[in-house]
């Protein structure tokens, strides 16, 4: 049914796709094979995109398969499809089993034979019916434990990677401390600097000879050395 749909709609675009052509070639005249080669370049470069893109995505594909997330997905849609059909095949020989008791049932005058014919045939499917229940418990167990070790390695990857985070996070506050520190011995320098100007300062505006002058500048140059000596030794 889907295969006939999909013929369906190609041939629907391809009827499109001529009705299209005749009209570009009767309304559109001289600008039809500019139109035409605009076109087949347009197909000619998409067709190529949707090459690359395809052969890109498979790469990627047989590249995940080779690793252990891609190969625990592999494992996992094997699982879940095994279920499927063991339980679709489960569900055919249910209805054989029934439709042969119900005839069983229903038929009178049944020859020995017939009725013993049926009566193995009912044997055979209830144990085919068996062997897909165990299938079907089998590949449920493998799927739940497979999910689990995927579920087990993603929140161990998802630790590690948030150690990382930690660790970065650490490393920052650490850094972010230390320039903290050298800002705070940085601002009380200045201050210890300003206020030895100010001290000064005042001094000298209260100083009327060149001999208390000199002094307040050569106290200046002293205590300036002992702020430099200070710095350095922190350093």
């Amino acid at each position: 049914m889907s295969d006939q749909n999909n013929t369906n709609n190609w041939i629907i675009r391809a009827a499109l796709a001529f009705l299209l052509f005749v009209f570009l070639l009767r309304f559109m005249g001289r600008l039809f094979p500019f139109i035409l080669g605009t076109m087949l370049v347009l197909a000619i470069g998409g067709g190529a995109f949707f090459l690359w893109d395809l052969v890109q995505k498979r790469r990627q594909a047989r590249a995940r398969r080779t690793t252990v997330e891609g190969m625990s997905e592999e494992r996992i849609d094997f699982c879940r499809e095994q279920i499927r059909k063991n339980q679709e095949e489960a569900g055919q020989i249910r209805n054989s089993i029934k439709e042969l008791k119900s005839q069983m049932a229903t038929g009178e005058g049944l020859a020995n034979k017939t009725r013993e014919d049926a009566i193995r045939l009912i044997k055979e499917f209830e144990s085919e019916l068996k062997l897909r229940q165990s299938k079907v418990s089998f590949f449920e167990t493998a799927l739940y434990k497979l999910q689990a070790l995927q579920r087990n390695r993603l929140l161990t990857q998802s630790i590690s990677d948030k150690e990382q985070e930690l660790k970065r996070l650490k490393e920052g506050h650490y850094e972010d401390l230390a320039n903290m520190e050298e800002l705070r011995s940085d601002v009380e320098m200045e201050t210890l600097y300003l206020d030895t100007i100010d001290e000064l300062s005042l001094k000298l505006n209260s100083s009327n000879s060149l001999e208390n002058a000199e002094s307040l500048r050569l106290e200046l140059e002293e205590m300036t050395r002992e702020l430099g000596g200070r710095s350095g030794y922190e350093d």
